[in-house]
Parts: structure tokens; C-alpha cells; sequence
């Protein structure tokens, strides 16, 4: 696999490399960071949902329901006001996620209340658009569960669209998205190439999310090579076309691509990586945005895994103490720092048993929580299980060098990455 610095790599790429070195998300990091949700877009939103009524605690239609009487303007006025409400780019506190789960129960309401008949093409593209936007802010919340119901209840747009229309393709990326977060990679990895496939006869390219997704799907079951010659094609392809890349894409694309290098023991390639993407997203986005803490979390993990243990407790330390203060104790991010911190603490330590102690039930009561928030047969919940039972096995010789696996995701992202951004 060519490296960073390999002559054979063309020009174009290298200067597309050394584009994201400067500022890994560019332009559309800065154009994401002005249309931040400000306090007073949440105001708003909430006042509009409140003047609509109040919101139904029901579940996800699992059928197209039947036609109501035709609404009044007025009614009707208000259901598209309600899809045409802004979502929020990525879920950062408490607040953002109140607003947003009273958004989507609105949403969803109003798509079981207004049939896929009441709406033209347009309409039904504008649905998708916004159903897209909002799953891929739960993704990247670790809410795949709470992304696919609400997409369910928009599948009906999707089918009047046809799969050949490219208005839906966004919306479909954010399924595949959601089934390979939940753990169903084969399903994500068949979705995936569907979608390019159409999106290579409607548009002569294939989106890079759509690629960058479909490789980590490999990466998620530990098929490492092949991951690392997707992302090179990809990297060379995206250089070749430079006039049409999105700059966001390339970012992820570099991340995960680093993760991948860490993986197969290029360790000072992969940090390096990772500190670039870092510094450009200080830099564009600032340290304390979640896509920049992403970066931190992946780089700290991959040193952790790569027996870099005193480098990982630094990193990991510093993402948890700002992980805590901006999502809180118990979002999943937090937990996911934690644990690998943990991990990392433990391994300096191996033989010693209050640490081995101490790491038991830090783990535990951080499964128990995994276990709560996305159930027992997550990949996040699976993934502590196994690694506290790797803590557990005896004799010590085992405890002190355990086997390691792939990390769950690259946070960035999710991306952590809505259209999907890790």
C-alpha cells in the first residue's frame, strides 16, 4: 500500500493530502460551523412544535396508514412548516437532544397523519431530505435505532421516488449508515453497493460517502486489507476529480484510512495522520467540537491498541475530562473514552490486582450502561463484554497482553461524521 510520502503517488493526490493537512474539513467545516443550531433556532423550534400541538409518544407506522379526511390549509400549512423546520447538524448537549427527539415525534406524526399521496415529487424529496438530515444527526449521536424508525415511517417517499432517483439517495445512505452502526454489516455492505451501483448509472460517480461507508463495513469485520486498497482507490479518485470533492469527505476519508494504518502496525503513519486531521479541525471547527474530540478519541485508541500506552493515557485523559464536560457523564462517546482509557491504565499495570480490580468494575458498571442505552446485542455493548472478559481470563500471562481487536468506529465521524462525518 502506497504511504503518505511513496513517489508514486500522483501530484494531485499529494496536494489533495496536503488540503486536508491544512484544514481537514476546509470550507465545509466552515460553512457547517456558521450554521450551527444557535440558542435562538431551538427557541424557535420549540415555539413552532408547541403552536402544532402536542407530540405523539407513538411508535414508527410499520404500514402506510390510511388517508384522513383532506386537512384543512391551514393544517396542511403546518405539517410541511414542521418538515421545513432546521435540524440540528450534531447533538451537543441535553438540550439539543430534547429538541431533537420532540422534533422527530413531530415528524413522524405528521408523516403518519399526511399519506405519501398528499405530496408531489418535490414534496416527497423534501421529505427525504429532511428525514436524511435528522437520521444522520442520531447516527452520529448513537441513536441508529431512533434513525431507522424515522426513516421507516418516510419509506413510503421513497418507494413513490423509485431507486433511480437520485433525490432518495441520501436518505438510503443514512439506512445502510444505521444497519452497519447496529451491527448488520453484510445487510449495510448490500445497501451500500445498490446505492453506488445507482448512483454510477444517474450521476456517471459514485458519492464518496457512499464509498468511504462501504469500506468501513469491511473494517468492521476486520477485513483490514481490503479496506486499506478501497480507501487508496478511493483517495486516487477523489485527487482526479478535485474540481467536485467535498473536502468533509476527504477528512473522514483520512481518519478512517489512518484507523485502518494503525490496524496493520503503521503506527507513526496513522498518528500523524491523525494529528493533521486534528489540527485542521481545531483549527476550522475548535478544539472543543466533537468532530475534533472524534479525531482525539481514534488516535488515543489506536495507540492503546498498539501498546503506545503512555501517549494513549494522555490523549484519552484529556478527550474524557472534555467529553464530560460538553456531553455528559453518560453519553455514549464519554463511555466509549472511558472504557478505552481503562483499557489503557490497566495495561500498564497488568499483574497488579488492585488495578485488575478496579478495571473489572470500571468496565461493568460502563457495560451496564452500554447494555441500558443500546441493548445487550449492540456492537458497543458486545465489544465491552468482550474486552472485560479478556480483563477477566486468567492466569496473568493472558491479562497482561490482551488480544486486541477493531476499535467499533472511528470517531469523527460517524461519521463521528451525518452524512455520517467521523
Amino acid at each position: 500500500m502506497n504511504t503518505r510520502y511513496d513517489s508514486t503517488v500522483p501530484d494531485r493526490l499529494i496536494r489533495m493530502r496536503a488540503l486536508i493537512e491544512r484544514s481537514s474539513l476546509g470550507e465545509e467545516g466552515a460553512r457547517r460551523l456558521a450554521h450551527r443550531t444557535s440558542d435562538e433556532q431551538v427557541d424557535r423550534i420549540r415555539q413552532r412544535l408547541q403552536s402544532a400541538g402536542p407530540p405523539d409518544s407513538g411508535d414508527a407506522p410499520q404500514a402506510p396508514p390510511s388517508s384522513p379526511a383532506t386537512p384543512a390549509p391551514r393544517t396542511a400549512r403546518r405539517a410541511v412548516d414542521v418538515l421545513e423546520l432546521p435540524t440540528v447538524p450534531r447533538i451537543l448537549s441535553p438540550d439539543d437532544r430534547a429538541t431533537t427527539s420532540a422534533l422527530i415525534t413531530k415528524m413522524r406524526e405528521v408523516l403518519s397523519a399526511y399519506p405519501v399521496g398528499r405530496f408531489d415529487a418535490s414534496g416527497s424529496a423534501m421529505v427525504l431530505d429532511t428525514v436524511a438530515a435528522m437520521s444522520e444527526a442520531l447516527i452520529e449521536d448513537r441513536d441508529a435505532r431512533s434513525a431507522l424508525r424515522l426513516m421507516q415511517a418516510a419509506s413510503s417517499h421513497l418507494q413513490v421516488l423509485g431507486r433511480h432517483d437520485q433525490r432518495g439517495f441520501r436518505v438510503r445512505r443514512a439506512w445502510a449508515a444505521a444497519r452497519s452502526e447496529l451491527g448488520h454489516y453484510r445487510t449495510a455492505e448490500r445497501l451500500l453497493r445498490r446505492l453506488r451501483d445507482d448512483e454510477q448509472r444517474v450521476m456517471n460517480f459514485a458519492e464518496p460517502w457512499t464509498e468511504i461507508h462501504l469500506q468501513w463495513t469491511f473494517v468492521r469485520r476486520g477485513e483490514m486489507s481490503q479496506a486499506a486498497e478501497g480507501f487508496q482507490t478511493l483517495s486516487t479518485g477523489l485527487a482526479a476529480r478535485s474540481d467536485h470533492v467535498d473536502i468533509a469527505a476527504l477528512g473522514h476519508l483520512e481518519c478512517r484510512w489512518n484507523w485502518v494504518r494503525g490496524q496493520q502496525g503503521l503506527v507513526e503513519q496513522s498518528a500523524n495522520g491523525y494529528n493533521s486531521v486534528i489540527e485542521g479541525r481545531s483549527a476550522v471547527l475548535g478544539p472543543d467540537d466533537p468532530e475534533t474530540l472524534d479525531a482525539k478519541q481514534s488516535l488515543g485508541a489506536m495507540l492503546q491498541l498498539n501498546g503506545r500506552l503512555a501517549q494513549a493515557i494522555s490523549i484519552l485523559e484529556s478527550v474524557l475530562e472534555d467529553r464530560r464536560r460538553i456531553l455528559g457523564e453518560a453519553h455514549p462517546d464519554t463511555l466509549e473514552t472511558s472504557k478505552y482509557l481503562c483499557l489503557a491504565r490497566f495495561r500498564t499495570e497488568p499483574r497488579n490486582d488492585h488495578a485488575l480490580a478496579r478495571t473489572i468494575g470500571n468496565l461493568r458498571d460502563i457495560l451496564f450502561a452500554q447494555a441500558e442505552s443500546h441493548g445487550p446485542g449492540h456492537p458497543i455493548t458486545l465489544d465491552t463484554a468482550m474486552r472485560l472478559r479478556q480483563v477477566q481470563a486468567p492466569p496473568a500471562e493472558a491479562r497482561s497482553t490482551p488480544t486486541e481487536t477493531e476499535q467499533r468506529r472511528v470517531p469523527v465521524s460517524t461519521p463521528t461524521d451525518s452524512r455520517q462525518r467521523q
